[in-house]
């Protein structure tokens, strides 16, 4: 499963904690870097994962860049 653009995610009411979300790319150059809203918050080598988790809600942007320079992006909101 994975989040798709324009997406809206929400944590049942029930839930106090943050939402966290593995992230990961398949392919591209080996190196990577991750940026939300246009800060960088991560560095991956290969296919690598990491766990994210969200501090605030509202609309994001999830960015990926590689060394070659290729970027891809997702834009979906936090409710």
């Amino acid at each position: 499963m994975g989040v798709k653009n324009g997406d809206h995610l929400k944590l049942p009411v029930s839930n106090v904690q943050l939402l966290t979300l593995k992230l990961s790319a398949i392919g591209g150059a080996r190196k990577k870097w991750w940026f939300l809203n246009g800060n960088l918050i991560q560095e991956t080598v290969d296919d690598h994962s990491f766990n994210y988790v969200f501090n605030y809600h509202g609309k994001q942007q999830l960015a990926i860049m590689d060394e070659a320079g290729k970027t891809a992006f997702v834009e979906f909101s936090l409710d």
